[in-house]
């Protein structure tokens, strides 16, 4: 399952990114790359010498979940780990997914509690209502 994912994540100008655009990921897709990341990441993290913020987060440059299938909860389930995993988000991408109510609504919450400000978030071609 790794040997999947193992590309999702680099290291640009001292930050994190993640890239995980245009991989038919759906919302089990998510939850196996959160299964994943949750080692994976401070792993990665520990062994590129990156640092954190005063306030123990990291704040990653770019995450790219862009072009997938990805669904309320699978959305959801991403956003909890980054929270968990203290990385906050300068440029979101998740445009053309399948987002609803509840994936906004879990962005909307995210957004709140999370000290990294986010500069871009892109969420066009999706199913949140106006």
């Amino acid at each position: 399952m790794s040997h999947d994912f193992e590309g999702s994540i680099a290291v640009r100008g001292g930050f994190i990114e993640v890239h995980m655009q245009s991989r038919s990921l759906d919302d089990s897709g998510a939850d196996r790359w959160c299964t994943w990341a949750r080692e994976a990441v401070p792993a990665f993290v520990r062994r590129h010498s990156l640092s954190r913020r005063q306030d123990g987060f990291l704040a990653a440059r770019e995450v790219n979940f862009s072009s997938n299938t990805l669904g309320d909860h699978g959305m959801t389930a991403v956003l909890r780990l980054l929270y968990g995993l203290k990385i906050g988000v300068k440029v979101l991408k998740l445009f053309k997914n399948s987002l609803g109510r509840a994936a906004a609504s879990a962005l909307m919450d995210w957004l709140v509690v999370t000290p990294v400000a986010v500069l871009e978030l892109h969420l066009s071609h999706n199913y949140i209502p106006r």
